[in-house]
């Protein structure tokens, strides 16, 4: 949403519950465009082996990491859709297609 966007669709609001979830909407957006430095090192490695998957253990190992940094990383990146988790004991994680798509500024 664009900053004229949300002015135009503020300035029609006329009580608090719209405005409320107008706001849910805009922050929901902003947080889950935020990408940590941690979660970019990770979505950049899933990237070149697609095919792949990792639990944070080997990732970690792969990447040259500790495990509890990547986990962190991963439990964002599953939120924001970017991978996600598809095995259990222990939990591995594979790119989704966004993952893949993902297009970082630099």
């Amino acid at each position: 949403m664009t900053k004229e966007e949300f002015i135009t669709k503020a300035i029609t609001l006329t009580n608090k519950e719209d405005f409320s979830k107008l706001y849910d909407e805009v922050t929901n957006i902003s947080r889950a465009q935020k990408m940590t430095k941690n979660g970019a090192a990770v979505l950049k490695f899933l990237q070149t082996r697609p095919d792949e998957s990792f639990t944070a253990k080997s990732l970690g190992e792969e990447m040259g990491s500790n495990s509890r940094s990547v986990s962190g990383a991963m439990r964002k990146l599953v939120t924001d859709g970017y991978v996600e988790k598809v095995g259990a004991n222990p939990t591995s994680y594979k790119i989704t297609e966004n993952g893949k798509n993902y297009q970082f500024d630099n």
